[in-house]
């Protein structure tokens, strides 16, 4: 459920909501105000019991909020548009005090997932008094949601009090930055639940409010009402990226392909695309499930479970062979390893200082001390380095990629166990932790695996440069036979 508070331009949101092909033609609008014919006219309506309030209660500051819009969603494929409406009906008069709030109810069915819009005036039409919405209102909500929803025989979703707890904030503008991502998380979580594909989750969350996109390797999100800028899921933490998110739907691992031309792929049955598999026999192709598919413009992103069979083709279109999902890198490069974020290290140095001006200067004196360790932390390792050949130097590297890899991965397996216990409300919190000590520890692998790549980069440049002549070169910052020593 997402509630939405409404501070201008009532009649463009029932406009909205009332749209012809999202409600089948309007039979699924119906309101406590009148025929549904025009909105314009319903709009008036609200208009004018607001007015009548304002002229009522001429004391104190007048209330900026207009009009709630609430969202009530349904699992895919479990209740028909006439029973949805029949539940949004029931839910409306409940919330709206027994009508004595002006309403309009709205049934979308233009998504594989039914839902309900309803729309209610914020003044009481019959004492003109503001509709009170105190910390326990949403959860008495969704405690009426899921009622009736039980009634009907239909499925409810199960969370945890803490996630309930923390999603109230969602209707309250007060929220700091770091509490709307945490909300934003929250809204994520609570579409990842209840979707069975990746689309099915985008689709829940642009109804949520909350609005999807795939930026070249990143995908953001951003919450309409509370955030001008998107967010990439990476921000979020592990169990937000894209690859991560599919994980979670899927409930099992998933490797991840990149097809750099999308005309290598084609349609090949109802629900399936064939790929056409770099450095086969001509016309061999890979037929996998076109879900599975995220396209990001210039490229398409494949995500398979890694215990999946996948079936290969040959050029006449007949069965070939199977294989399973990891040994396709034999004709896919692996994709960039995943670099997650680390907090700024100044977010974890304690505060010194009394005064304003001497807090800054600790915390640029702190920051400077953490930039010098990490140079000479840098010219170390390049001495070390430089004292290998280069193929020990390569196996220094490929070691340090091969342990951030399995860390990603031991990673990716607990982000899809905490789904699951998410899912059936046992262990969570024991999942969460691991989770975040399994993401420190890979940032921890990302960053040493970063720092031996960057060395022998500036090493090779070093080495192929006209002016080296041999070992006495200091133009790495560091002699050929010592260590830089930080003092």
């Amino acid at each position: 459920m997402k509630v939405i508070k409404i501070n201008s331009t009532v009649s463009r949101a029932l406009d909205y909501i009332a749209q012809a092909y999202k409600t089948d033609s309007g039979t699924l609008v119906d309101s406590n105000v009148g025929p549904c014919v025009d909105m314009k006219l319903i709009a008036d309506q609200y208009d004018y019991v607001q007015a009548l309030s304002d002229a009522a209660h001429t004391r104190g500051k007048r209330g900026s909020v207009l009009a709630y819009h609430v969202i009530q969603s349904f699992k895919p494929g479990e209740v028909s548009p006439e029973e949805a409406h029949e539940i949004g009906l029931e839910f409306a008069r409940q919330i709206s005090e027994d009508g004595a709030h002006q309403y309009v109810i709205a049934t979308h069915v233009d998504r594989d997932h039914i839902h309900n819009h309803i729309i209610f005036n914020a003044v009481n039409q019959e004492t003109l008094h503001r509709y009170q919405m105190p910390l326990s209102r949403l959860g008495q909500w969704r405690a009426w949601s899921d009622d009736l929803c039980r009634a009907h025989g239909l499925s409810v979703i199960e969370e945890p009090k803490r996630g309930v707890a923390r999603a109230i904030g969602s209707v309250y503008a007060s929220v700091r930055g770091s509490s709307k991502l945490d909300e934003l998380r929250d809204v994520i979580d609570q579409a990842v639940r209840r979707a069975n594909s990746f689309e099915n989750m985008r689709a829940l969350l642009t109804d949520l409010g909350v609005e999807v996109a795939v930026r070249g390797r990143h995908i953001t999100f951003r919450d309409v009402e509370g955030m001008k800028r998107p967010v990439r899921g990476i921000r979020l933490g592990a169990a937000y990226t894209e690859a991560a998110l599919i994980a979670r739907i899927g409930r099992a691992s998933v490797s991840e392909f990149v097809v750099f031309k999308p005309d290598m792929i084609k349609p090949h049955g109802k629900n399936t695309v064939s790929i056409q598999l770099p450095g086969a026999p001509k016309g061999t192709r890979l037929v996998v499930p076109r879900q599975a598919c995220v396209d990001h413009g210039g490229h398409v992103r494949v995500y398979l479970d890694d215990e999946r069979m996948n079936t290969i083709i040959d050029r006449w279109g007949c069965f070939d062979s199977q294989i399973k999902t990891p040994k396709l890198y034999r004709f896919f490069a692996p994709p960039e390893v995943m670099r997650l974020q680390r907090d700024k290290a100044s977010a974890n140095i304690p505060t010194r200082g009394i005064t304003a001006a001497q807090k800054r200067y600790y915390r640029w004196v702190d920051m400077r001390a953490a930039a010098l360790h990490e140079t000479f932390t840098r010219y170390n390792l390049n001495a070390d380095l430089k004292a290998m050949s280069t193929w020990e130097r390569r196996d220094v590297l490929v070691s340090a990629q091969r342990k951030h890899t399995e860390a990603l991965k031991d990673l990716e397996a607990a982000v899809v166990a905490l789904q699951k216990a998410t899912d059936s409300g046992e262990g969570a919190l024991q999942a969460r932790a691991l989770v975040e000590n399994l993401e420190a520890q890979a940032i921890e692998f990302g960053d040493v695996e970063a720092l031996i790549a960057h060395s022998i980069h500036t090493l090779d440049e070093i080495e192929r440069s006209p002016q080296h002549h041999g070992r006495g070169t200091n133009r790495s910052g560091f002699s050929s036979d010592g260590r830089t020593n930080q003092r």
